[in-house]
């Protein structure tokens, strides 16, 4: 029996083995890593799960990278905890998640441009513009429109907010008629502290229909205008503070 060079412990070494070709066959012989680390052969294997030159892939992108690079701390499909909520969320939207929706995040009333200048936390949105704070700001308006939104022509419907309720404001255009909506308004408590009127422009911004002024609370359906209106341009929704008249259509 001749002697492994490596180990003792080698059993594979015998007067019928070529030197040369167990030298690199030997499980017991020395090797070095990409790392640097020399280790024998038969330990290769448990030191790649933690080499930190060997390349795995990310459980969350599967994009593949050396193990000892940043990647885990840029991998925008990793979740992540806000800062702010402690929401766990990808961190490709955790800017998107704290500007639009994390109730943490300090934001201002909607309602700014009217005077309001309350701030407060998201979640506290809807106490805010209940609070008499809010509704004594929004409520003392003259001589101003308080909301106005427009439809060109080929632009069929528009979403908004008035008072922090979601609405929407829509038409259509056949048969010599334009059937005008918008929805989600007449059943809110301010509905009866607020009129509104639907003016109808042509292409060089003539009023073709001024509007009928109605109550928020009056809303019932569909407003139709008739054939007169067919050469419009644009409709234009105007909110203003009950018994208070727009200054300018």
């Amino acid at each position: 029996m001749m002697k492994c060079p490596y180990s003792n412990l080698c059993e594979n070494m015998n007067y019928g083995t070529f030197i040369d070709k167990h030298s690199r066959e030997c499980e017991y012989r020395s090797i070095k890593c990409q790392c640097s680390v020399i280790m024998k052969f038969n330990e290769f294997e448990n030191h790649q799960k933690q080499c930190p030159k060997s390349k795995i892939s990310c459980p969350h992108c599967q994009t593949v990278f050396v193990r000892d690079s940043n990647h885990l701390e840029t991998c925008d499909e990793m979740n992540i905890s806000c800062h702010q909520c402690k929401t766990k969320i990808k961190r490709k939207e955790i800017t998107d998640h704290i500007r639009d929706v994390c109730p943490e995040t300090m934001t201002t009333c909607p309602l700014k441009y009217l005077g309001c200048g309350g701030s407060f936390f998201k979640k506290d949105k809807m106490a805010h513009l209940k609070s008499d704070q809010h509704i004594n700001v929004c409520m003392d308006i003259s001589d101003q429109p308080v909301f106005m939104t427009t439809l060109e022509r080929g632009t069929f419907e528009t979403k908004f907010q008035f008072l922090g309720i979601n609405s929407s404001f829509s038409y259509q255009h056949g048969n010599q008629v334009l059937d005008i909506t918008f929805d989600n308004l007449n059943d809110q408590p301010f509905a009866k502290d607020y009129d509104f009127r639907i003016s109808i422009y042509d292409k060089n911004n003539n009023i073709l229909d001024p509007g009928d002024k109605y109550c928020l609370s009056e809303i019932t359906g569909i407003l139709s205008r008739h054939k007169q209106n067919q050469a419009f341009q644009s409709i234009k929704l105007t909110i203003f503070k009950k018994n208070q008249s727009p200054q300018k259509i």
